[in-house]
């Protein structure tokens, strides 16, 4: 039991330190993907032919463009000695260029407050000289870099301001003449939809990332296939907050959109694209998350096993390794989920992938303690948390050195500068020394307080915790309760649902033995009206015979239905090709027979359209819709009486529309005009069934059908099915 506490109280514990986790594996806990962040290619400097310093200078500056790819040390250190001999000579527009270089590098290597550093550097020279095009062209790139700084550094809402300066940039280029391709408008909706992703605002993240895509799309741009994964990966991101956003967006909608774009991101790189193995990475493992969530579990293991042929890198073999073991913890299957979390302990010790070790200790912690063994579980959050602590310090290490590196170069730099005035440069040299001394002692004040701080956290947390152990037990003992009341309704349900299907099964069979035996009495009874009414001449006896029979008639209708409703209820669904055209000129045609009157019919039916269903079900839809159209016309010589047919799909969906100006129906009656014997007016001759048939196909169908008035008052039947019916 003690075991039990202490691990469950250490997990507590390590959740609440999840503030202090790095970017990549907060992602990797939360979904294990990254959202593709995209940046503008550099240009070349121009072939110079400067002498001594200033050719030295671009020399540096185009070493540094042969080795940019690589992000080396030699890359760092030519464009550092570009940016020293341009300040030397004064030359500001290389500055520009050298400083946004070292930006680019530092961004690239993760350290991204000096990257800031630098892309605000050239940033000022170039805002600077903001009249001169050299410069001004290239200001919406450093902004686009700098954002990406901040970004990637957290700092979100300078991200923001970034890019958004990008785009007011990019829109007075466009129009100030500059095509929309040369603007790439796109790549500023882009990252600036990434940001919103990070701050939870998928809904936003989403727009702009539709933004982008259209931008790409109007100047004809091929490279899709990112943009289509970063609407994926927000899409399924969204799934898990999906209660939020329920009136707005269905979790089948979303699940659905999430599956959408990763599969038009997979055709684009299958077909059209020469898409980078990250894009391929991100867009398999993607869809296989998503599987995960609507419990297909073959396509989820599919997917994630391709996003790990697609990039087979040691860090992504890991991502997809835990994604397969919490694949198999949600299913229960414990030993293959710790099969996985080995296979991804080894790579990770052989790799000496620090930064996922804490992730894979929180795992085995997970699965050893839904197999109830806490002893096992305390083991590993133990583990977790102090490594995790150790990472922690092992970034503040680094952090520092970072910093003592970036301050030994800016001393480097001084020292040229000390040949012109070597007594002005000692005391900045002081200044700088006393700045430093201040700021290491305001650290350690924060730090002596933030310890602290911690120590009477730990108290307060100790305390709770006896609190919550407390409450446990007591909810322990409700859901003994509960759980008990549970078995007993259960119980009770069962009972209830067989006993009501073997009364529906004898319901429709006394429909279907009632139906059929009254039948053929009623057939005689027609035969011997017509026969009497060729034998009789008294005018009376004709008028009685002839009511006689149109009453057998409508008994017989009334019977037919009965036992369509039937058929319904006991069809197996086939999935035959529609022809909406040849049903509707069928329906109409019938309807004219039987009645006289002049209605115009519209039809609005899409002749591409394609579509696979029950064949009789569909017929009995339109048929009965159709006909109750026709029947509650309106019989006044100054109105144009119409039945308006409009039949289409959308992307989900097959769209049936019957508009008609009959006599309408009265909204009070609402969904009632639905069931059995229900009549639409009072005028009606009918036995209420045809209405009550539409109901039954369209659901038998999964669809829904709604009556509603339209704008100018006219009666509209609208049905929604589902073009899969596998679903």
């Amino acid at each position: 039991m003690n075991t039990t506490l202490l691990a469950l109280f250490l997990k507590g514990l390590v959740k609440i330190r999840c503030k202090h986790y790095s970017l990549f594996i907060v992602m990797f806990l939360c979904n294990s993907t990254q959202i593709i962040a995209q940046e503008e290619p550099f240009t070349n400097v121009e072939s110079s032919s400067y002498q001594n310093d200033s050719a030295l200078a671009y020399f540096h500056f185009k070493r540094f463009e042969a080795n940019v790819k690589a992000l080396n040390d030699s890359a760092i250190f030519h464009a550092r000695q570009s940016k020293a001999l341009a300040e030397k000579i004064n030359d500001s527009l290389l500055i520009v260029r050298s400083a946004y270089a070292l930006g680019f590098l530092f961004k690239e290597r993760g350290n991204y407050q000096v990257a800031q550093n630098y892309y605000l550097e050239s940033l000022k020279i170039a805002e600077g000289h903001k009249n001169d095009f050299s410069y001004s062209e290239r200001v919406k790139s450093i902004y686009n870099g700098l954002g990406l700084a901040y970004y990637n550094d957290g700092i979100y809402q300078e991200a923001l301001r970034a890019y958004f300066k990008s785009i007011d940039i990019r829109k007075a280029e466009i129009n100030e003449g500059l095509s929309r391709k040369d603007a790439n408008l796109g790549l500023s909706y882009t990252n600036l939809g990434l940001v919103y992703y990070k701050l939870g605002d998928l809904e936003r993240a989403i727009d702009y990332q539709h933004q982008a895509l259209k931008e790409y799309i109007d100047v004809n741009a091929n490279d899709l296939a990112e943009n289509y994964v970063n609407l994926g990966l927000a899409y399924s991101q969204m799934v898990n907050y999906a209660k939020r956003y329920e009136g707005d967006y269905s979790e089948k909608m979303i699940i659905d959109s999430a599956i959408y774009y990763f599969q038009k991101a997979n055709l684009r790189c299958e077909y059209f694209e020469e898409c980078s193995p990250n894009t391929q990475f991100e867009m398999f493992n993607g869809l296989g998350l998503v599987y995960e969530k609507i419990d297909l579990i073959d396509s989820s293991l599919y997917y994630l096993n391709k996003a790990g042929e697609a990039f087979p890198s040691a860090p992504n073999r890991v991502i997809v390794l835990h994604n397969k073991s919490q694949v198999e913890l949600n299913k229960k299957n414990y030993s293959e989920s710790i099969y996985f979390a080995d296979q991804a302990q080894l790579i990770i010790d052989s790799a000496e992938l620090k930064s996922l070790k804490p992730t894979n200790y929180y795992l085995f912690a997970e699965i050893y303690e839904k197999q109830k063994n806490y002893k096992k579980a305390y083991k590993y959050y133990r583990s977790y948390d102090s490594l995790d602590q150790l990472l922690f310090n092992e970034k503040v290490l680094s952090g520092t050195k970072s910093l003592e590196i970036e301050y030994a170069e800016s001393s480097n730099l001084q020292q040229i500068r000390e040949q012109k005035s070597k007594i002005k440069e000692q005391e900045k040299s002081l200044l700088l020394s006393a700045i430093i001394i201040g700021l290491i002692s305001f650290i350690g004040i924060i730090l002596y307080r933030n310890n602290l701080q911690r120590k009477k956290a730990n108290n307060q947390l100790f305390q709770a915790n006896k609190i919550i152990e407390e409450q446990n037990q007591q909810l322990k003992n409700m859901n003994n309760v509960l759980e008990e009341r549970v078995r007993e309704r259960t119980k009770e349900l069962k009972t209830a649902n067989v006993a009501l299907k073997q009364s529906n099964m004898e319901l429709d069979n006394f429909i279907y033995k009632t139906s059929h035996d009254i039948r053929g009495p009623l057939a005689t009874l027609q035969g011997i009206c017509n026969v009497a009414l060729m034998d009789v001449q008294d005018a009376k006896s004709i008028d009685y015979l002839q009511k006689l029979g149109k009453t057998a008639s409508r008994l017989n209708e009334i019977l037919s239905k009965l036992l369509v409703i039937n058929q319904i209820n006991n069809s197996v669904i086939s999935q035959d090709p529609i022809d909406f055209e040849l049903i509707v000129d069928h329906v109409v045609q019938d309807n004219r027979k039987t009645n006289a009157a002049d209605i115009a019919v519209i039809k609005e039916i899409n002749p591409q359209m394609k579509f696979l269903s029950d064949h009789d079900l569909i017929k009995i839809i339109i048929a009965n819709l159709v006909n109750n159209a026709f029947k509650f016309y309106n019989q006044s010589s100054r109105v144009e009486s119409f039945v308006k047919i409009g039949i289409d799909s959308d992307r989900i969906n097959l769209n049936i529309s019957i508009v008609d100006n009959g006599i309408g129906i009265d909204e009070q009656v609402g969904d009632k005009i639905f069931e059995i014997f229900s009549k639409a007016s009072e005028m009606s001759d009918s036995a209420g069934l045809g209405l009550y048939l539409v109901k039954l196909s369209v659901e038998k169908l999964k669809g829904r059908i709604i009556l509603k008035r339209t704008r100018e008052g006219y009666t509209e039947f609208k049905v929604k099915i589902p073009l899969n019916q596998d679903d």
